[in-house]
């Protein structure tokens, strides 16, 4: 792939120039979020939704959703956009849910047994989530022991 320098637009080395659609021949690139598909994969524990399949990870929207009783979490991230989606709920009823665009950042933490989801939403806002041993979301500029 070739980035050219002045628009920003990422070119396929090799390949078909015609015959697909625009979007899988010629991408914007971007500084994507920190945290891998594997990092969230392993971290949730389930394979994503992706809202088109055909789509590489990074220019899609994953949605993982886990339950802990009857905590449910919706987290959906749209990785070189740096769009985050959360919808935090109990029984049904809606606890917490937050839709950011363009956050600095999305991490992911692991120190021991504990591991944790950073969403740096601006220098003074994280959002940490962690899934074990029960969904919880904490708010802070650190991480709670």
């Amino acid at each position: 792939m070739a980035i050219c320098p002045r628009c920003g637009l990422t070119l396929p080395s090799s390949g078909p120039a015609y015959g697909g659609p625009l979007k899988s021949n010629v991408r914007l690139a971007m500084p994507a979020v920190t945290v891998t598909e594997f990092e969230l994969l392993d971290f949730f524990g389930v394979i994503p939704k992706l809202r088109d399949p055909d789509d590489p990870w990074p220019y899609n929207d994953a949605l993982y959703e886990v339950q802990s009783g009857k905590l449910s979490l919706s987290f959906a991230l749209a990785p070189s956009y740096k769009d985050v989606r959360l919808v935090f709920s109990c029984s049904g009823t809606k606890l917490y849910e937050l839709n950011a665009t363009g956050v600095q950042d999305v991490m992911h933490r692991k120190e021991g047994e504990r591991e944790s989801l950073e969403i740096k939403i601006n220098d003074q806002d994280t959002l940490f989530l962690f899934l074990t041993p029960s969904i919880e979301l904490y708010q802070g500029t650190q991480e709670r022991a």
